[in-house]
């Protein structure tokens, strides 16, 4: 990994994914599911090292966390 990949991730990762998809009030059965997981395999296939693929998890597992807790489990 780069500097400039480095960047160019953190900036895709957050810039690109977090903050299009942080508001979003998703529920397991929105078809909005596959349209987030696909730009997540993208974004994991574009940015292999673990850096990125552990940015990509972060943000997914939080935003799993915020479905469950708005469906109370």
């Amino acid at each position: 990994m780069t500097d400039d990949e480095a960047a160019r991730a953190c900036k895709d990762i957050y810039n690109g994914f977090w903050l299009k998809w942080r508001q979003r009030r998703l529920d397991r059965h929105s078809p909005e599911w596959d349209t987030l997981y696909g730009e997540v395999r993208i974004l994991c296939e574009r940015y292999s090292f673990p850096l990125a693929r552990g940015m990509m998890k972060a943000f997914l597992e939080e935003l799993e966390e915020r479905v469950r807790e708005r469906e109370g489990r």
